[in-house]
């Protein structure tokens, strides 16, 4: 186990491949989980876990999980969880539950249910309609949509890629073919 208490110190323990990272202190963190890591977030932190990772998320924290993860999730955490991802809500925790994903909340954690292959066990399920149509899309994030123009922003890695590993080249026009 390692604890680390600054960016620098996560960066380092992720480079290490250090097998369980707990992340302390009160500084607003970034994490890219992948793999068989296993994070443990607390207070502002931010987590991205892909392959078989294992999260624990605490405070303010906000998760989101591709592929196999599985989360757990506490306090006033966000979680988007993807893929055969699994999760587990307490407390103010909220979810969206896209794939096939497996999300089990508590009593007064609410669930989007993006997906109608992921199993959810929850009291209060909000059911959201595929978005099939880009403006249904716009709607649905808050983006203002003129019917010919939307500007949105990507986040993407020093090597111009999104966390799904998408390379968008700075003064090219991205294309997605699946809109």
């Amino acid at each position: 186990m390692t604890d680390v208490y600054t960016q620098k110190e996560l960066d380092e323990a992720l480079a290490r491949n250090d097998s369980e990272i707990w992340i302390r202190g009160n500084s607003n963190f970034t994490v890219w989980a992948s793999d068989s890591s296993t994070v443990r977030a607390y207070d502002s932190s931010t987590v991205w876990a892909y392959g078989s990772s294992t999260v624990r998320a605490h405070g303010s924290s906000t998760v989101w999980a591709y592929d196999s993860s599985t989360v757990w999730a506490y306090g006033s955490s966000t979680v988007r969880a993807y893929d055969s991802s699994t999760v587990w809500a307490y407390d103010s925790s909220t979810v969206r539950a896209y794939g096939s994903s497996t999300v089990q909340a508590s009593k007064y954690v609410p669930v989007h249910h993006m997906s109608d292959s992921s199993t959810i066990d929850a009291t209060i399920v909000i059911k959201v309609p595929a978005l099939a149509a880009t403006s249904d899309w716009a709607d649905f994030h808050g983006v203002e949509n003129t019917g010919k123009t939307m500007v949105v922003f990507k986040a993407v890695d020093d090597s111009l890629k999104s966390g799904r590993g998408f390379s968008y080249p700075i003064g090219e026009t991205v294309k997605c073919d699946d809109w």
